[in-house]
């Protein structure tokens, strides 16, 4: 059974005041009050460590999260907007600007997990030579 950090740190307070107070019994028992002493500094200082090692692990993925939130948000605009250029370039009325708008509902039909339906293309009007 694991204990929560604030009672493992409670505790740990607790017992290694017992062990200095009652240092005299302790050592009448046959414990090695010194030894006892030791390990529980040495083993708080390893889990206060690594303990602050995790939430600085923490601070960094969240940190890292926020920037890929961004990064992807801003690389969606950019995309969008590239998008909308290339609909405009080929005349927004035409067959090939819808067949590009499709592109973007296709896309949110699939971020909404919904059935999207078999993209029929739309011909495309070959320019006049």
């Amino acid at each position: 059974m694991t204990a929560t950090e604030a009672k493992t740190a409670a505790l740990g307070t607790v017992v290694y005041a017992l062990f200095v107070k009652e240092q005299p019994a302790l050592e009448v028992g046959n414990v090695n009050v010194p030894g006892a002493l030791e390990d529980m500094a040495k083993l708080e200082k390893a889990a206060v460590g690594a303990n602050a090692d995790q939430e600085a692990a923490k601070r960094a993925q969240h940190a890292a999260t926020e920037r890929a939130v961004e990064a992807m948000r801003a690389w969606y605009v950019a995309v969008s907007g590239y998008l909308d250029m290339a609909i405009a370039a080929v005349g927004k009325d035409t067959d090939a600007a819808r067949n590009f708008r499709k592109l973007r509902s296709d896309m949110e039909r699939e971020a909404r997990n919904l059935p999207a339906p078999t993209p029929v293309p739309l011909p495309v009007a070959k320019p006049a030579q």
